[in-house]
């Protein structure tokens, strides 16, 4: 599987540790988790701890739009940037 790019980040010392199938899956759930940016992170690891998926979805929404907010926007002097500062 490291030959045919599969597991690109695996080493041999970590086949060396493959021991038990649970290893195994241990390793493909570290690949797997090294493919993720950084929402997709947050999302498995909400819906792994329980939190209902509206919910993400919503936390997921708002930081959307805070990270879409700019500079420009913050320093706006109008009541539309005053409004967004508070």
């Amino acid at each position: 599987m490291k030959e045919e790019g599969i597991f690109p980040d695996l080493d041999d010392e970590a086949i060396d540790k493959i021991v038990e199938p649970e290893d195994f899956r241990e390793l493909v759930e570290k690949q797997i988790q090294a493919g993720l940016d950084e929402a997709q992170k947050r999302i498995f690891d909400a819906l792994n701890s329980g939190v209902e998926p509206n919910v993400i979805k919503q936390y997921e929404n708002t930081i959307g739009y805070l990270n879409g907010i700019t500079d420009e926007q913050l320093n706006d002097e109008t009541d539309k940037g005053e409004t967004l500062r508070r």
